[in-house]
């Protein structure tokens, strides 16, 4: 089944925050309480509210009325709007819901905190799909532009991101930076039908280092893996490296 990559607030929220309304949140201490000012702006902005007493109703609340019939906001009834998902703040008569459908883009200021929740909540096996899918969706293929905020997110939501989902997407980056950097070689070569002289000579100190450390008896895959590593190109950069 197709995954879906958008930065959808109701199905972040939904998806990883069953324990929401009970206050155990997994990740940092004021996350939870900046969830809910942050989805109660930007419903609020949206004009997503609902009126207080069409919620009453449809959720089968019950609460006592004050003398002019309006309900009492008192703590049972905040409690009760809480457990039925609607954040717990009433403005002329109205309440937001928790799970708002709101999908959001780079332009909007709350983007990054929820690109990276998501990023989060993706099984490993589904990080590359999706930061392929913003590559090209959502940053228009502008690949250094979308790097930059990926290590952005990296240093300012660390808090939020796993380890290991972190360093899974570094991985992508890597592997992406090599992927475009072998298309330039490759367009060059097919252009001009050599390689630029630049890049030979990248290519002629790749290949006396491997040669170096195969005589110190290095095996061949860690020696990619190291020059990779060293130089911050694709293992494919380094074989054709070697073999050109």
């Amino acid at each position: 089944m197709e995954r879906n990559f958008e930065i959808n607030i109701e199905q972040i929220i939904s998806e990883d925050f069953v324990e929401f309304n009970e206050g155990n949140f997994p990740y940092c201490s004021n996350l939870q309480q900046s969830l809910y000012i942050i989805i109660m702006n930007l419903s609020f902005e949206r004009k997503l509210g609902e009126r207080l007493e069409d919620v009453l109703e449809s959720t089968g609340i019950k609460t006592q009325k004050s003398k002019k019939a309006i309900p009492l906001l008192n703590g049972n009834l905040l409690q009760e709007l809480k457990n039925h998902s609607y954040i717990p703040a009433v403005n002329m008569g109205y309440v937001y819901s928790l799970f708002p459908d709101i999908t959001l883009m780079p332009k909007d200021k709350d983007y990054p905190l929820f690109f990276s929740l998501k990023l989060n909540q993706l099984a490993l096996d589904d990080i590359d799909d999706y930061l392929s899918y913003h590559l090209k969706t959502t940053f228009n293929d502008d690949f250094k532009k979308f790097k930059r905020f990926l290590e952005l997110r990296f240093r300012g939501e660390k808090d939020i991101i796993s380890t290991l989902n972190i360093e899974t997407a570094q991985e992508w980056i890597k592997n992406e930076s090599g992927e475009i950097e072998n298309k330039i070689i490759e367009k060059t070569s097919q252009t001009k039908g050599t390689v630029k002289p630049k890049t030979k000579e990248r290519y002629k100190k790749y290949f006396r280092e491997y040669q170096e450390l195969t005589k110190q008896g290095k095996l061949h895959n860690q020696i990619l893996k190291d020059l990779s590593t060293k130089y911050s190109v694709s293992i494919k950069t380094i074989e054709r490296a070697i073999n050109s």
